[in-house]
């Protein structure tokens, strides 16, 4: 049962679908359908940037439902959440200094292209970063008096 909230208020609904269950056609028509919409906005920024027949039909083989990916994602590693985000900041002041935009999608991409990128050192920033983070968070601990 999963809860559901209508008009404000919670209800138990039954969940029908589990893996490998057999679709009706009216099932498998929802679910195509909604599979051409997600590949169709998950695509859009790129296409805008000069995405392919070739590189949408990759994109739509790869696509599984459930998994999120892109720009909706966050980093576990707080070393790598630390490095994105000042890639992330670097990208959006190019772009305002350039009097530039970008889709946000786009944004996320370049920007865990380039905290992987030992040359640009965003992964070394972050460590300090993250480091400092710790070491502050310890001594602020060790000031508790219980």
């Amino acid at each position: 049962m999963a809860q559901v909230t209508i008009a404000g208020k919670e209800f138990e609904i039954d969940e029908p679908y589990r893996a490998g269950h057999p679709l009706t056609e009216g099932e498998a028509a929802a679910m195509n359908q909604t599979y051409r919409e997600n590949v169709r906005n998950n695509m859009a920024a790129r296409v805008k940037e000069g995405a392919t027949q070739e590189d949408v039909t990759s994109y739509a083989e790869a696509y599984e439902f459930g998994v999120r990916t892109g720009g909706g994602r966050t980093a576990a590693d707080p070393v790598m959440r630390e490095a994105i985000n000042l890639a992330k900041t670097a990208i959006k002041k190019y772009l305002k200094d350039h009097n530039k935009t970008a889709d946000k999608e786009v944004i996320n991409a370049k920007a865990e292209e380039l905290a992987n990128d030992p040359e640009k050192e965003y992964m070394d920033r972050a460590r300090r970063i993250v480091e400092e983070q710790r070491n502050a968070a310890s001594i602020a601990l060790d000031e508790i008096t219980l």
